[in-house]
């Protein structure tokens, strides 16, 4: 049988853009009232009951889970599924205060803050996933991918290797390694095989297309290089990475007129 959690959440980890314009300032009733509908409402699908306290600093949550299938990270993967990042990051939050060494939180976490550009916490949350699970070629990437965004580069590498010694045929951490090498500007004949296998095991990947295009422009290879540009190109080319290829193909054009 399920126990109550209880724990606190530092105030300035409650995203008050979630919450009416006149229910943002600390301190009020408003706020206080926003603050418990809200987690009353996400989670009430998963709660047998959920009581809350709001002061000047933080938010005291008490709660019993469901038992069964209701688990309000699922909750947070739907929202953040729907493109709705502030409420999936915000469940997410409240979740990493209740299970804080459990991994899928903290990966779902990292990934989402990532994609909105908040790198440092991401990275935060991303190496402590790591530490729980360090064979998990898919929280590799994802801290590698964070590392990238963060310019931190040779760390980028080092977590994706590790990512690719877990799982060497993952498609996302051979096309990422391919990237980052051809980003360091080094070894562009490893970026290029990384790059050609990644497309060999996930073959409508867009972004593993242009990235082979690139190393194989970087290796002087001009006419496999345009061929991989319009393989990206014919998958979707209406997006920032078939734009990429039409320039990578403009730039083969441009060289081989001349």
């Amino acid at each position: 049988m399920d126990q109550p959690a209880s724990f606190e959440i530092p105030l300035d980890q409650i995203d008050r853009s979630l919450f009416p314009e006149g229910a943002r300032q600390p301190g009020t009733t408003a706020f206080r009232d926003a603050v418990t509908g809200f987690f009353t409402q996400e989670l009430q699908t998963a709660a047998e009951w959920i009581r809350i306290a709001v002061d000047d600093k933080t938010v005291r949550v008490a709660w019993l889970p469901k038992g069964g299938d209701a688990d309000p990270l699922e909750l947070a993967i739907a929202q953040l599924t729907a493109g709705n990042y502030p409420k999936g990051i915000q469940i997410l939050e409240f979740l990493v205060h209740w299970r804080p060494t459990e991994p899928s939180i903290r990966y779902n976490l990292g990934m989402a803050l990532s994609d909105l550009g908040r790198v440092d916490e991401a990275i935060v949350h991303l190496e402590i996933a790591a530490a729980e699970q360090p064979a998990s070629a898919n929280t590799l990437v994802a801290l590698g991918v964070a590392l990238y965004r963060k310019g931190l580069l040779p760390n980028a590498v080092e977590a994706l290797e590790r990512a690719l010694k877990a799982e060497p045929e993952n498609p996302y951490a051979l096309r990422n390694l391919g990237g980052c090498l051809l980003a360091l500007g080094r070894d562009a004949e490893r970026a290029e095989t990384c790059l050609r296998k990644a497309v060999s095991v996930m073959p409508s990947d867009q972004q593993g297309w242009a990235g082979l295009g690139r190393a194989l422009e970087a290796r002087e290879q001009l006419a496999d290089a345009d061929d991989a540009y319009k393989r990206a190109i014919d998958l979707n080319p209406h997006n920032r990475a078939a734009e990429a290829a039409k320039e990578g193909r403009s730039r083969i054009a441009q060289r081989t007129m001349r």
